[in-house]
């Protein structure tokens, strides 16, 4: 239902949240994302250090289905300005507050639903599509892998099920 609405309705936003979910880029470094950061061919993203929470300048993969989807949404546009925003960027807390006040009008708000939730369930579906903790460190530009193995408890994901309930008798 949220996906639905916001494509339908709120095409930036969904945009917004689409990165998100795709590249694991914190809101506030998506925020400040320009045009010229976004190299297709290469199918990466550079963060800069003066965005980045570890003020470090990294790269992130394109994921292949968001690709396009990014392409259509930089086409034409002038390499210095913001993806969101256009000449200027947008606001600190610009697309929290939208997407909260989504949530509210949809009758979500109490289900613990954040626009952060949106990076929390693309890192949740990366790993358990590749069970690679490595590359889920690189991706969400975790400086150790002891974050990466705290992220993915808090996430409560990558629980083995066999040692959890289904391990075979003797």
């Amino acid at each position: 239902m949220l996906k639905a609405h916001l494509s339908a309705y709120y095409p930036e936003l969904w945009l917004f949240v689409q990165c998100m979910y795709y590249t694991l880029i914190r809101p506030n470094e998506l925020r400040l994302l320009q045009i010229k950061d976004i190299d297709l061919e290469e199918a990466r993203i550079l963060v800069r250090a003066e965005n980045a929470k570890n003020g470090l300048n990294q790269f992130v993969k394109i994921p292949d289905p968001f690709r396009e989807t990014l392409q259509a949404a930089i086409q034409g546009k002038p390499r210095h300005h913001y993806l969101f925003g256009g000449h200027e960027h947008r606001g600190q807390n610009y697309f929290n507050n939208q997407h909260n006040q989504i949530l509210v009008s949809l009758g979500l708000k109490e289900k613990r639903l954040s626009l952060y939730s949106w990076k929390h369930t693309g890192a949740a579906c990366f790993y358990e599509c590749t069970k690679d903790i490595l590359s889920l460190m690189g991706h969400c530009r975790h400086n150790s892998i002891t974050i990466t193995q705290r992220y993915i408890a808090s996430l409560n994901i990558g629980h083995n099920p066999v040692i959890s309930g289904q391990y075979p008798t003797l």
